[in-house]
């Protein structure tokens, strides 16, 4: 699926293939000079304004996913007397790593620089 419909309308929304960055229902875009984006509970955006909003998605997943996983490793490592504390121990290693990967992701990932040259800058 495109992300944009071929060819967008300039007197119509017609639907994408993107979710709205707020309530993550389907975004329509009509052109209006700019792309212009709204989803059916009525969010709209510029085109920087859905970029932007995709990309602090972007670091808000990523940030989920390292607490997640830092939340069980620690839980694992605390579980004390278990019958599979070995695999516990283990997972919580390889969890380490992962973790490791995704801090590295996170700190490797440079948000768009926008035509106005602003760029979405990440609370990282």
């Amino acid at each position: 699926m495109r992300a944009l419909p071929t060819p967008a309308s300039e007197t119509e929304y017609r639907v994408t293939g993107l979710s709205c960055p707020d309530c993550f229902g389907v975004l329509s875009v009509r052109i209006e000079g700019d792309l212009h984006f709204r989803c059916r509970i009525g969010h709209a955006y510029s085109t920087h304004e859905v970029i932007k909003g995709k990309e602090r998605l972007i670091e808000e997943y990523l940030w989920s996913a390292v607490t997640a996983l830092d939340e069980l490793a620690t839980l694992l490592r605390e579980v004390d007397g278990a019958a599979s504390a070995t695999a516990y121990a283990e997972r919580a290693q390889a969890i380490d790593q992962e973790v490791a990967r995704l801090r590295a992701v996170i700190a490797d990932n440079a948000p768009t620089v926008l035509g106005d040259g602003e760029s979405d800058e990440g609370g990282s």
